[in-house]
């Protein structure tokens, strides 16, 4: 009975050496699991992220399937960038355009015998205000030529019932109605805020000595005229409740006059159709809105010019009798005495005086012969 205890208790150096073996392959068999479990998750941490894993367990093996997306090509987008709003002042209209208008103006004031001018001349506004822009505010004209025809009749019925002294007025209340029409493109056009408030009888000072100054100076002083009326225009003008205020100066616009017609001689005439855009793209760059606290820039140019043009028309009144005695009779009497300057004039002069002397000796022999054939 003991043996069979011992026997089955106790194992003999064959059945240890077994065991031991047994216990070695487990234990390989484990390690083995191990590496592969191991490898498995090194596996699926290097699996790109936008890849799928896919586990099958079969037995005590792992089994893993990767099934890869088709990788989408990445782009960069890139944001559009606005581009800056410009902030000064320009009239952006082309020649072409203005043409066109002027030319449909015409042809609709023709075939209405006239009645339609102001439905013309109301899209001739319509374009020059649309291409406007002052301190970047585009603005924006809502006068229709109906208002426009209704205010035209009236203007010429006080003209008559006046008897023509309504007339004087009418620049002043045309303009008004044109600035009363006017709006920036941004904010809406509201009764009261776009007005004119400059005063008949001022206008008609401005024009009045304006037209002397050329008159006298023969067309020289036209720059400095021009910037002082539209000085003086720009000052009177408010446009949703901002003042405008015109910077040019008649120097430059003196130099860009010279440029202008220097160009228009050398193409024959050619450039003369793009004068009036040029004007209206110097007046508009140099015109601007009102900032709060500007003080305006007094401009003495035109005083200094209109001094200019009195002393150069005194002198042109001494000397035109001067000059026009030289050139049609050839002899200085400034001095009493007749001096012959041009002689080329004062021989057809003395050929002249020998003529008519000759002719009344002949006159006085003829008259001597009569008395004395009558003595007898």
């Amino acid at each position: 009975m003991n043996d069979n205890n011992y026997n089955n208790d106790t194992n003999t150096p064959n059945d240890l050496n077994n065991q031991n073996t047994y216990n070695s392959i487990n234990n390989s068999n484990d390690n083995l699991e191990q590496t592969e479990v191991l490898e498995t998750i090194q596996t699926s941490q290097s699996v790109p992220q936008n890849a799928q894993v896919k586990q099958n367990i079969l037995g005590e093996q792992v089994v893993q399937q990767h099934i890869y997306e088709e990788e989408k090509p990445q782009f960069q987008e890139v944001q559009v960038q606005k581009q800056a709003a410009r902030t000064d002042s320009y009239f952006d209209g082309g020649l072409l355009e203005l043409i066109g208008w002027r030319i449909l103006a015409g042809l609709i004031t023709i075939i209405t015998f006239g009645i339609g001018s102001s439905w013309g001349k109301c899209m001739l506004y319509n374009y020059q205000f649309k291409h406007t822009v002052y301190n970047g505010k585009r603005l924006k004209f809502e006068g229709t030529g109906g208002d426009l025809f209704v205010n035209r009749f009236k203007w010429i019925f006080l003209s008559i019932v006046t008897l023509g002294i309504y007339i004087f007025f009418i620049p002043v209340q045309k303009t008004k109605w044109v600035i009363s029409n006017l709006h920036f493109e941004d904010e809406s056009l509201v009764k009261g805020e776009s007005f004119f408030d400059g005063k008949t009888s001022h206008l008609i000072g401005v024009n009045i000595l304006c037209n002397i100054l050329n008159a006298f100076s023969l067309g020289l002083l036209v720059s400095f005229t021009t910037c002082f009326k539209l000085k003086w225009i720009n000052r009177h003008v408010v446009i949703n409740k901002k003042k405008l205020v015109f910077t040019g100066k008649a120097l430059n616009l003196f130099g860009k006059y010279l440029l202008w017609l220097f160009l228009t001689i050398i193409t024959f005439g050619i450039y003369g159709w793009w004068l009036s855009i040029k004007v209206l793209k110097w007046n508009t760059k140099n015109t601007h809105i009102k900032v709060l606290g500007e003080q305006e820039v007094k401009d003495n140019s035109l005083a200094v010019a209109a001094v200019v043009g009195v002393i150069g028309f005194a002198l042109f009144i001494l000397v035109a009798p001067k000059a026009i005695s030289l050139v049609t009779t050839g002899i200085d009497t400034s001095n009493g005495n007749s001096v012959c300057i041009n002689p080329f004039t004062c021989i057809k002069r003395n050929d002249s005086i020998k003529s008519i002397s000759t002719e009344d000796n002949y006159r006085r022999y003829d008259n001597t012969v009569d008395e004395v054939r009558s003595g007898y």
